[in-house]
């Protein structure tokens, strides 16, 4: 073979060697880019998979949902599990109030759950049952008075409105004789998480706007009497749970 002859075989044969190498590159560098979008999307997904599980952590720590999910519907008005968990509480605080060291002979013992607790032994019902009949019968009385008292055209007096701002002063006052930072906090720990100064507010205007309006209208100012002068109340509202 001649001199030329074998240097165009070394030529070629050095084309070809670098020819394999460029595919061989460009085969990894695809290899390569195909992890790279894996791992793209990988992180990708984690990141929303984290903004979601933030956003509902957010969204349940904020008391959003109780806020603005509905627990009854007693006639036109939609009670928010918040607004039916401040009555529910409520009608709890003034039974244990009523009767206080009586409870023991109604079977109620405070230091235990309230659905582990009988109340009514023919029907099984729980006093967590017998809370939330309280407080719904409760909540139905005090709307109908209120719409009552729109349609005489009765509204919050100074003096009432006077009462509510010193209620919620005093609670900012009991929060902080019980190492608690603020009133909203007070709150969302008698309450629940749904709670805050807002829809508490706006609980006891429709609260003190029913209680004027008794006065006003002659009709017994006991919720249970009122019951009985009143031919509107729904019998039983319609709850969702």
């Amino acid at each position: 073979m001649s001199a030329s002859s074998k240097k165009k075989l070394r030529n070629e044969q050095a084309a070809e060697k670098l020819t394999q190498r460029q595919l061989a590159e460009q085969k990894e560098a695809k290899k390569l880019k195909g992890y790279t979008i894996s791992f793209c999307a990988i992180i990708l997904a984690l990141l929303i998979l984290t903004v979601s599980v933030l956003s509902y952590r957010a969204v349940t720590g904020s008391g959003f949902l109780e806020r603005n999910t509905t627990a009854a519907t007693i006639g036109n008005h939609k009670v928010s599990h918040t607004e039916l968990n401040y009555y529910y509480i409520d009608a709890i605080n003034n039974f244990t109030s009523q009767y206080g060291s009586y409870l023991s002979f109604f079977g109620l013992d405070t230091t235990l759950p309230l659905n582990q607790q009988v109340e009514n032994t023919e029907t099984g019902a729980t006093w967590a049952d017998y809370f939330i009949d309280t407080a719904l019968n409760n909540a139905a009385t005090i709307y109908a008075l209120s719409d009552a008292a729109k349609e005489a055209g009765y509204t919050l007096t100074d003096a009432e409105k006077t009462e509510i701002t010193n209620t919620i002063a005093n609670m900012e006052f009991t929060a902080l004789t019980r190492n608690f930072p603020d009133a909203e906090t007070y709150l969302k720990a008698m309450y629940g998480n749904g709670a805050n100064m807002k829809t508490y507010r706006e609980y006891l205007e429709v609260e003190k706007e029913t209680a004027g309006y008794l006065v006003a209208a002659g009709l017994p100012r006991d919720l249970r009497a009122a019951q009985d002068s009143l031919e509107h109340i729904p019998a039983r509202p319609d709850v969702a749970y």
